[in-house]
């Protein structure tokens, strides 16, 4: 029994100075670059939106009807890759929320936007604390009758 536990403690030296070895290797600046380059960067904002909403139609012939929201959200970046998350308080909806994807930095990008209620699709461009939106509806209940949208939006960044 004391031979087997010898073997035991012999093997486990071995091991540990295996690791201590090769932890002891310095760490790259290769190594430290890439790791920075896939860091994930993160910015929270309070955006007011103002916006014009063509009814029912997709022209904005027959008229357009104006909307107004203030939404909370995040926009994450990571190598070029951008991502965002928002929701809040919107007339005449009540509540709104939108998730994009695209491309870019934090203070400029364009993202592809879906948004579940009213649903719509389109894209969103993001210039420094501006954002221009151009979405498309399906122009019945489920776009809360809204063909086409359009709005400028101004955000405050935390």
């Amino acid at each position: 029994m004391f031979l087997f536990l010898s073997l035991i403690q012999a093997q486990a030296d071995s091991i540990l100075d295996f690791n201590i070895q090769y932890n002891e290797v310095p760490f790259t600046e290769e190594k430290n670059t890439r790791a920075a380059s896939q860091a994930i960067s993160k910015e929270t904002f309070v955006e007011l939106n103002i916006g014009l909403a063509s009814l029912g139609s997709y022209d904005f012939s027959q008229g357009a009807s104006p909307g107004v929201s203030l939404m909370y959200g995040g926009t994450y970046s990571n190598s070029g890759l951008v991502y965002e998350l928002q929701f809040g308080a919107a007339l005449p909806t009540l509540f709104t929320a939108k998730i994009g994807i695209g491309g870019g930095s934090l203070e400029r990008n364009i993202l592809i936007a879906v948004r579940p209620w009213p649903f719509t699709i389109g894209p969103q461009l993001k210039i420094e604390q501006c954002t221009f939106s151009f979405e498309v509806g399906m122009a019945n209940g489920s776009s809360y009758q809204a063909g086409l949208i359009g709005t400028v939006g101004y955000r405050w960044i935390f």
